[in-house]
């Protein structure tokens, strides 16, 4: 089952100012066509779906339509979104999806420093 693509427009909708009793949560895997090891680390990814039900997983294409809110483009990568801002990033593909499940884990625990993973910084630990 390959991931749902979304629309910069989607994910934007979610910034409701009037309720900010739900949390939405995105995952969103930026593909293009051209992309090598896109098709890879979206089977990795699609692996680890069901084990994180209050992520909602899905793909963008990356384009110069979407570039203000994926900049920069590096594909593949993962942005995630709480309700429809762009809250860390993990830039391009692993050997595994264990790096990624570590934060992710921590994205949903609260556990995370936005400030050390924002801008490009690496989901590997140093």
């Amino acid at each position: 089952m390959a991931l749902p693509y979304v629309t910069e427009e989607e994910l934007l909708a979610k910034r409701d100012p009037e309720d900010r009793s739900t949390l939405i949560l995105d995952s969103v895997m930026l593909v293009n066509p051209g992309c090598a090891g896109c098709a890879a680390w979206e089977e990795a990814i699609e692996n680890i779906v069901a084990d994180y039900p209050g992520i909602n997983f899905c793909k963008l294409e990356a384009d110069d339509l979407t570039l203000p809110l994926c900049a920069p483009p590096v594909v593949p990568s993962i942005l995630n979104f709480e309700n429809g801002y762009r809250m860390w990033e993990a830039l391009g593909a692993h050997e595994t999806t264990g790096p990624l499940e570590v934060m992710l884990d921590n994205w949903l625990n609260g556990n995370i420093d936005i400030n050390t993973v924002s801008g490009g910084e690496s989901i590997v630990p140093t």
